[in-house]
């Protein structure tokens, strides 16, 4: 079988990065033909001053994960994508690369994240389920700020 993995290392190598590089060694030692797709986060410390602004908007689509990745897709005849972590640079995109070349994704979920800015569920010395109660979209420092006191930032 031909397994595309793909993973945004953050700046601070961790848990999920060990499990990467683990799951590839042992699928490839099952006989499995193995690509990796990855991208680090440091990236961004060399990045353009235009492209740190734009930085939020390619976090949510990244025109060059979203061409990269079906590339190699088409170029190693991928049966399925296995996807770690897409933050910050390989973006949402990975899965429309995969769905425009009609390969299922496997996703694993090493956190929080998806539910919580913090990806613990952890703060101020206590467990904190309010992301999970009800919407909230950012958090700075440690107050989470709701979607409705974001817009009112923004929209006056």
């Amino acid at each position: 079988m031909n397994i595309l993995i793909v993973h945004n290392y953050y700046q601070v190598p961790g848990g999920e990065d060990t499990v990467v590089n683990n799951e590839k060694h042992l699928l490839e030692a099952n006989g499995h033909n193995v690509v990796l797709y990855t991208r680090n986060n440091s990236e961004i410390k060399n990045i353009s001053k235009l492209k740190k602004i734009l930085l939020p908007f390619s976090a949510l689509f990244s025109m060059r994960t979203y061409f990269e990745v079906r590339q190699i897709i088409k170029e190693n005849n991928i049966d399925v994508v296995h996807v770690h972590n897409t933050l910050t640079l390989v973006s949402p995109s990975v899965y429309y690369s995969a769905l425009s070349c009609k390969v299922p994704v496997v996703q694993t979920i090493h956190n929080f994240r998806l539910m919580c800015p913090g990806a613990t569920l952890y703060r101020n010395g206590h467990i904190c389920e309010d992301c999970v109660k009800k919407i909230y979209f950012v958090q700075f420092n440690t107050d989470v700020i709701e979607i409705a006191e974001l817009k009112r930032c923004f929209v006056q």
